[in-house]
């Protein structure tokens, strides 16, 4: 899966449940989980969260769990109506 900066997220990290998120990928192009519940690695930009969680670049790491786009159920909507 691949996500782009800036793009809503929903995951767990470490057992504990994000619901509201954002990924944000520094200049190197390493992609951060920013939120505001769990501190980690500092990302260059944090998107406006007080917090941001790496992830490895092909957005897997361990202790992150269920990762995936907020917007999947405003995709699913368009497919129905």
């Amino acid at each position: 899966m691949k996500f782009n900066h800036g793009e809503s997220v929903t995951c767990t990290i470490s057992g504990n449940k994000i619901t509201n998120a954002k990924i944000s990928i520094d200049d190197d192009g390493t992609p951060f989980i920013c939120q505001n519940q769990l501190d980690g690695d500092k990302a260059t930009d944090r998107l406006g969260y007080s917090y941001s969680w790496v992830i490895g670049r092909n957005f897997t790491q361990s202790g992150v769990s269920d990762l995936k786009s907020s917007n999947e159920h405003l995709i699913k909507l368009d497919i129905i109506n």
